[in-house]
């Protein structure tokens, strides 16, 4: 199975969540679409197994306004669209 994780605040509990959940699923293949709030997520990357593939979503943000989630949802939707998943 293809499975496709959405987070926006991809940090702290996030991240523990996350790699947890896949770690417990490792026969299926997992997709990360997270925003970079961190200046090196590299590190955070290595933690996770082979079958973890990370994509940025740089379009996300914390902050409320309306015409940015419009265009983010848009960016996340183009995103789904060419990814593989179930």
């Amino acid at each position: 199975m293809k499975i496709v994780h959405i987070s926006e605040a991809f940090g702290g509990g996030i991240i523990d969540f996350i790699f947890h959940l896949t770690s417990e699923l490792k026969n299926h293949q997992h997709t990360i679409i997270y925003t970079n709030r961190f200046e090196s997520i590299g590190y955070i990357k290595k933690r996770f197994d082979e079958n973890v593939r990370f994509v940025e979503w740089n379009q996300a943000q914390r902050e409320i306004n309306l015409f940015n989630d419009i265009t983010a949802a848009y960016h996340l939707y183009r995103l789904l669209k060419n990814i593989d998943y179930d």
